[in-house]
């Protein structure tokens, strides 16, 4: 079968290794395939089961704040936009490389990702290697509703003075400046008013784009990570593959 270009935006863990420690080598979101083969009963996860799910969460308030919102937006996508797509496709890994992980929000499958479009293939026919290989190209903001949300490393949200430090580091603002932002930065919980950063040295190493709990909520039903913190390395990029 034929390999066809495929592009798309999403948060990933973009370092693997193989047999990557961090990956549950029996996620049935991420190894369906082999499951279904191994087991006659298996039952592939999809975007209807995914939502059923999410329901159940929101029921006994667990998944966090959203949790209901997503279910209802997934269910009146599933109806109008997703009929050509399931929620095996929201988790790419291509078998060739770069070594990425790429997690897409259902809700935004049918935005957020696109495959044998002519315009794409003509533009990488145009790059020097033919497009032959994949890349990778690592964002600076999130993505959609997420692009002016920052947090710490950690996972903690941060406030609007994060999304203000980013926009100026890379723009080489004077340092002295950069440090008194960053002193500004605290929690996006008003309640937890704390200094997060010494200076804008510190800042720039902890300050990341902030993670949709959308995903957070996909590894968990995917059971795709081996700990609860994994999802605090994706970062948003935009990849072109085939596969």
């Amino acid at each position: 079968m034929a390999l066809r270009l495929n592009k798309a935006l999403g948060y990933a863990l973009t370092d693997l290794i193989e047999d990557d420690p961090r990956i549950n080598p029996d996620s049935p979101l991420l190894f369906w395939s082999r499951l279904e083969e191994e087991d006659e009963d298996f039952e592939v996860p999809t975007l209807d089961s995914y939502a059923a799910w999410l329901e159940a969460q929101a029921e006994v308030g667990l998944g966090g704040f959203g949790t209901r919102t997503e279910a209802k937006l997934l269910q009146s996508e599933r109806s109008r936009s997703l009929h050509h797509l399931e929620l095996t496709d929201a988790v790419v890994q291509p078998e060739t490389g770069p070594d990425v992980l790429l997690l897409i929000p259902p809700v935004s499958l049918h935005r957020w990702c696109r495959s044998d479009d002519a315009i794409d293939y003509v533009e990488t026919s145009l790059l020097p290697d033919g497009g032959q290989d994949n890349t990778l190209v690592a964002l600076q903001r999130g993505l959609g509703a997420h692009s002016e949300r920052f947090m710490d490393v950690d996972g903690t949200e941060l406030n609007r003075d994060a999304q203000q430090f980013a926009y100026f580091a890379g723009m080489s603002m004077p340092e002295e400046e950069l440090d008194n932002i960053a002193s500004r930065i605290r929690t996006a919980d008003p309640s937890l008013d704390r200094l997060m950063y010494s200076g804008a040295a510190e800042a720039r190493e902890r300050v990341v784009p902030c993670v949709p709990s959308d995903l957070r909520r996909l590894a968990e039903y995917g059971q795709l990570f081996t700990s609860g913190d994994v999802w605090k390395q994706l970062h948003p990029v935009l990849y072109t593959y085939w596969g």
